[in-house]
């Protein structure tokens, strides 16, 4: 179990850090649900519940004790909470200070922390607002306080009275809106930003009572649950969920967006649900088979504190984001995620040596290594910039007055014609350019191509690769297929506002373009 907590805990920081720097890897092909419809975060909170109902159910353990250990519980995982959220915020003022570029980057992840950030603090520290990739932690002090009432129920003989009452809190889960919390927050808070997490607890609560049910069960020995007829099904099951999660049957309506709403995250759709139960049932039948196959000493070592791991990775994705940011589209990208990813180690290391290390050799590690990593990087960052700038001044000397030029970076094709449009901040970006339209080989894209005479103004650049020769950014599945970028270089999470990716033209200047990719 804690060789899978531990392969959990680095899919979420992987993912995590490519998010978090809007990088793109074929990599995630392996770590975004690579199996069906379902991901790391619920099997890490499935498990983690599954260990929970059978720890906290031992016979050793009275009512009474279960509620205190599972009291002082979430007790520890509110300050490992609130020492992330103070930490991150930290990391916020010295960005402010020191990197105002990158306020955007934290304003997202960190909503208010600009606008009001006493009021953010507050909300956090309540947990009615949760930073990206904090949501978890809330859910699971919230887990954790109700742990002891089922146990009590499930003692009690209450077991299927409890999974019924959870399958219909599941069923209403949906009728809950963040606009009644919003509403709520205003009165104290009026410039507040909520966010009220990702995962709705009242959807997500069905996950942590059906593993805490099982854990009940498997230490009690009241469950057989692995036999050959059942895993055969099983495999039978996970296979069909494999090839429609895969695309095999979109020609009869099981297209992406469809499988989407039956698998809704957020709300827990049926069939993340059922991905889930089957694949637990596999992984079961696996360990019961095989005990030692899964087993996997360098995971089984952070996953035995997953607590401090899982505070430990959310720090670090704030602290390495920006940096992995500006280094996203260079060929060492991956590299500096893999070096940022083995630091997981570092809290585990701190935990399992308490006693034979000192407080000042395990604080040192804590911070001073993390601390190292982020200045290389934010170093190289600099650095990087400056060239850029002194080639990007050279290059516009010759320049005609009052151009634009644009360098375009990461194209993958040698062939096909890359299409630059110029459009007024008035224009519909949907529509044709009325600034100016320019075609150019990969090679002189690179270069640098120039628009001459433009007027002053607000301006937005688009390029794309047009590798069918249609003229136009093909796309399947409303995902572009082809290679394409934006003045600005905006975080691609749709199609960006003209907020994001104006610029203002008044003096012969440059810009950079970056292509992405999402196949």
């Amino acid at each position: 179990m804690d060789s899978l907590r531990g392969l959990l805990l680095v899919i979420m920081t992987f993912n995590h850090l490519i998010w978090v720097s809007a990088g793109n890897t074929s990599l995630q092909m392996f770590t975004l649900q690579p199996l069906g419809q379902f991901g790391a975060a619920e099997a890490f909170v499935f498990l983690s519940a599954l260990l929970a109902g059978a720890i906290y159910s031992r016979d050793a353990l009275s009512n009474s004790e279960v509620r205190s250990k599972a009291f002082k519980r979430a007790f520890t995982i509110y300050r490992y909470h609130i020492i992330a959220v103070l930490a991150i915020s930290g990391w916020y003022v010295f960005v402010k200070l020191y990197v105002p570029s990158g306020i955007p980057l934290y304003d997202f992840s960190f909503p208010g922390i600009i606008s009001d950030p006493l009021g953010a603090l507050v909300l956090s520290a309540a947990l009615l607002s949760k930073p990206n990739y904090l949501d978890i932690l809330p859910l699971y002090i919230f887990f954790m306080i109700g742990l002891p009432f089922l146990i009590a129920a499930f003692r009690q003989g209450l077991l299927l009275w409890v999974m019924a009452l959870s399958v219909g809190v599941w069923l209403c889960s949906g009728y809950a809106e963040t606009a009644q919390l919003v509403s709520l927050v205003s009165f104290v808070f009026p410039d507040a930003k909520v966010q009220a997490g990702y995962f709705d607890p009242f959807a997500w609560q069905i996950l942590f009572v059906s593993g805490a049910a099982l854990g009940y069960l498997a230490q009690n020995r009241t469950i057989v649950w692995v036999t050959p007829l059942r895993t055969i099904i099983a495999v039978c099951i996970a296979t069909t969920l494999f090839v429609l999660h895969r695309g095999s049957f979109m020609g009869i309506g099981f297209t992406p967006d469809e499988l989407y709403l039956m698998a809704d995250k957020p709300e827990m759709g049926w069939l993340r649900l059922l991905n889930i139960a089957v694949w637990v049932y596999l992984i079961a039948a696996i360990i019961h088979y095989k005990p030692t196959l899964l087993a996997f000493r360098p995971l089984s070592y952070i996953g035995r504190h997953s607590l401090h791991v899982f505070s430990w990775h959310v720090v670090l994705c704030y602290f390495v984001g920006l940096a992995l940011f500006a280094i996203r589209f260079e060929s060492y990208y991956l590299i500096a995620v893999f070096a940022s990813m083995a630091t997981l180690w570092i809290p585990a290391w701190v935990r399992e040596s308490q006693t034979s290390v000192s407080t000042v050799t395990k604080w040192s590690s804590v911070t001073v290594l993390p601390t190292l990593a982020v200045a290389i990087l934010t170093f190289n960052m600099t650095n990087q910039q400056a060239d850029n700038d002194a080639t990007a001044s050279t290059a516009l000397d010759a320049l005609a007055p009052n151009s634009i030029q644009v360098q375009i970076s990461n194209v993958r094709d040698d062939n096909a014609p890359i299409y630059v449009m110029l459009f007024k901040d008035t224009d519909d970006l949907m529509g044709a350019p009325s600034a100016g339209f320019l075609r150019a080989s990969r090679e002189e894209a690179e270069r640098g191509i120039a628009f001459e005479g433009i007027a002053e103004g607000s301006y937005v650049i688009f390029a794309y690769q047009d590798l069918d020769g249609n003229q136009f950014l093909t796309s399947e599945n409303n995902m572009p297929i082809e290679g394409f970028g934006y003045s600005k270089l905006p975080v691609i999470r749709g199609m960006p506002s003209i907020e994001e990716v104006a610029f203002e033209h008044v003096e012969t200047q440059s810009q950079k373009i970056v292509f992405n990719y999402f196949r």
